[in-house]
């Protein structure tokens, strides 16, 4: 099987991997199996072997692109504020605690 269509295979699961990559490598590897039915003689060996090396590069397409998109979309990360947990609320020596904010909110809740 010619190497354009494991790189075509690739590409189309990372676009579609990269909100869903376990959907991604599904697609990428249905389109290898695809492209092997409309190229390539039915031989199981050859037939293998375009599986063994579609896999990877599907699997490695959709999941790298949910990786590295994932910060983009605010992926698995939490984007609002943050709390920060401590013992005593700042009495004694403990640091406070409580819901950290940023600049723009502790200006936007200034009493005017």
């Amino acid at each position: 099987m010619e190497n354009i269509f494991f790189i075509i295979a690739g590409f189309i699961s990372a676009v579609f991997g990269i909100k869903r990559p376990k959907f991604g490598l599904v697609i990428g590897v249905i389109l290898v199996c695809i492209f092997y039915y409309l190229t390539q003689a039915f031989e199981i060996r050859s037939l293998l072997t375009s599986l063994a090396i579609g896999i990877p590069v599907c699997a490695l397409g959709s999941f790298l692109t949910s990786w590295l998109f994932s910060g983009f979309r605010g992926g698995d990360h939490n984007t609002g504020p943050s709390y920060s947990g401590g013992f005593g609320g700042g009495r004694g020596g403990a640091p406070p605690s409580g819901i950290i904010r940023s600049d723009e909110e502790i200006e936007s809740h200034k009493k005017k």
